[in-house]
């Protein structure tokens, strides 16, 4: 029996960088998530429905990424990249790696 497994990388600064980038956007696909970070990313206004289901990935999105963070990584961000009410737009996890 063959077993996968994946590794989870923390980003702890330019060293592993592009490493982290390779596994968070992984990690992002196979939840379905990686809508919410396309450059393109918008969030819906017409339907509720759509709306609401965006802000709770863009949400999922953005916990993923701050947890694959070092403390050291965390400590240099501005503030307002990891308060969850001060990015109204729906686009916290884009901004968020954007930053990175």
């Amino acid at each position: 029996m063959l077993t996968t497994t994946h590794r989870r990388v923390i980003l702890t600064g330019s060293d592993n960088f592009k490493d982290w980038e390779r596994s968070i956007l992984a990690r992002l696909i196979q939840k379905d998530l990686d809508e919410v970070i396309e450059e393109d990313a918008t969030l819906p206004l017409q339907l509720a429905e759509e709306k609401k289901s965006w802000l709770k990935k863009d949400k999922k999105a953005w916990a993923a990424i701050d947890e694959s963070l070092s403390a050291a990584v965390h400590n240099v961000l501005p503030p307002n990249l990891l308060d969850l009410t001060s990015t109204p737009t729906g686009l916290l996890a884009k901004s968020l790696l954007s930053h990175l």
